[in-house]
C-alpha cells in the first residue's frame, strides 16, 4: 500500500508542486520506532485522540513524516492538514499491528525474569538479539531497512526461539543407557 503526501506550491493549498509517496513496506525501521515512542505514553482509542496526539508534539511528528517521505524541513509547511491526517491514521493502524503482533509473540515467550520492559528496553533488546543473532546486521545500519523486514525478522527470530525451546525440553540423551535398578542397589 503506498501512502501519498501532496506538497503544494501556495498557502491556499490549490496547486499540488509535487506527490511525495511511500511504500508502507518500506518505511525505514526507524520511522516505526519514532512512531512506538510517540506513541508510547498514550492511550489512543479513536481519531481524535490521534489529533489530539499531532497537536501536542508536532516536533514529533515531523520527524515522523520528514523521515517517512524524505521531506525537507520547507516542505513541511505546504502540507493539508487533512491529508496528513489521513497519512498519520494509516501510519499508526499499520504501526498497532505491528506492535500487537510482536507483543503476541513475545507474551508467548516471555522474559525469563518476569520483568515488564519498557518499549525503548524492549526494542533495544530486539535490536541486540537480532544483531547477536545475525552478525551481518549492526544495530545503526538496521535503522535504514524497511520495517516491515524488520518486524518479519524479528517475529522469525522468536517463533524460531520458542520452537527450539520447545525441541529441548522433549528431547532424550540417546548417549545415556537406562536399565531397572535391582533390590541391591544401595
Amino acid at each position: 500500500m503506498k501512502l501519498v503526501l501532496n506538497i503544494y506550491k501556495d498557502e491556499p493549498l490549490k496547486q499540488i508542486e509535487r506527490k511525495a509517496e511511500a511504500d508502507r513496506y518500506k518505511i525505514p525501521y526507524r520511522v516505526s520506532i519514532y512512531l512506538l515512542e510517540l506513541l508510547e505514553s498514550e492511550n489512543i482509542e479513536s481519531d481524535v485522540d490521534l489529533i489530539r496526539l499531532m497537536v501536542s508534539s508536532p516536533d514529533k511528528l515531523d520527524k515522523v513524516i520528514k523521515a517517512t517521505f524524505e521531506l525537507k524541513d520547507s516542505e513541511l509547511e505546504c502540507i493539508d492538514s487533512a491529508e496528513l491526517l489521513g497519512v498519520v491514521i494509516e501510519l499508526y493502524k499499520w504501526i498497532v499491528e505491528k506492535t500487537n503482533a510482536l507483543k503476541e509473540s513475545s507474551s508467548k515467550s516471555a522474559n525469563s525474569s518476569g520483568e515488564v520492559l519498557t518499549l525503548p528496553q524492549m526494542i533495544f533488546d530486539i535490536n541486540k538479539d537480532l544483531c547477536s543473532t545475525y552478525p551481518a546486521l549492526d544495530p545503526i545500519r538496521l535503522l535504514d531497512y524497511p520495517a516491515e523486514d524488520v518486524f518479519n525478522l524479528i517475529t522469525g527470530t522468536v517463533d524460531y526461539g520458542r520452537r527450539q525451546s520447545g525441541k529441548k525440553g522433549k528431547t532424550h540423551n540417546s548417549g545415556v543407557i537406562r536399565r531397572q535398578a535391582a533390590d541391591n542397589w544401595f
